[in-house]
Parts: C-alpha cells; sequence; structure tokens
C-alpha cells in the first residue's frame, strides 16, 4: 500500500512539474510577443508569429508583417515595423510590464515616441485566430 502511495504522490508531483514547465517563453522580448493579444477594449485581437501578425478588429481581417527595429531586454521594450499588403508601415514601440502579461503600445511618428496609452493584455499562444 505504501508503494501505491508513493508511486501516486510521484505521478502527482511529475505531472505538476511537466505543466508548470509547458508555459510561455518569456526568455527573451523577441519570444514574449508571441502569442494571442487583446486590446483592453476587447475589441482587436493580434495573433503575433516570428515575422507575422494577424489583427482581427471587430470580425474583420488583416494579415500584417513585422521586423524588429530595436530592443532593450533590460527596459523591457521592443521596436517594430508593422506593414500591410501593401508594403505601408508604421512603427510601434510596445512596452511590456514586468510580468510580460500586459504591455503598452506607442506609436513612433516621425522618429518620436507618443504615448497613446493603448493597453494590450496577453491571452494565450495561439499565433492564428
Amino acid at each position: 500500500m505504501q508503494k501505491l502511495i508513493r508511486h501516486i504522490a510521484l505521478s502527482l508531483i511529475l505531472v505538476v512539474f511537466l505543466i508548470g514547465c509547458g508555459g510561455r517563453d518569456t526568455s527573451s522580448l523577441k519570444s514574449a510577443i508571441l502569442g494571442h493579444w487583446v486590446l483592453e477594449s476587447g475589441k482587436t485581437h493580434y495573433y503575433f508569429d516570428v515575422a507575422s501578425i494577424v489583427m482581427q478588429d471587430e470580425g474583420r481581417r488583416m494579415d500584417l508583417t513585422y521586423t524588429v527595429l530595436e530592443l532593450n531586454e533590460t527596459e523591457n521594450w521592443i521596436k517594430i515595423r508593422v506593414k500591410t499588403g501593401y508594403e505601408v508601415g508604421h512603427d510601434k514601440k510596445l512596452v511590456f510590464s514586468r510580468d510580460q502579461k500586459s504591455l503598452t503600445e506607442d506609436a513612433i511618428i516621425s522618429g518620436k515616441t507618443v504615448a497613446t496609452g493603448i493597453r494590450w493584455n496577453y491571452m494565450d499562444s495561439k499565433k492564428v485566430p
């Protein structure tokens, strides 16, 4: 009976460990951005993959690409250039919270960062809707 209890206890510990290890990779900002983000309003969803974004805004889908322009792991921000299929683009500075479960978006206009107050929340690891 003791062997059975010990076996069950070890199995539970292993399951808890494996669930904990299956979390999101936040070891770098390039990996922390990946996944499904939602604006605080709940209306706009972003799905980040390595070089692409799917944006869904009130049911309308837009496929975009992005490149990393600059990042600062110490200050927890990343600057990206987002482009539409027509190569029209704009730059954003995304500033992560300490736990990297949310971020604030700043626009970059004529090389100057402008605070927008737009907040995104991380939802899950989905890279497409």
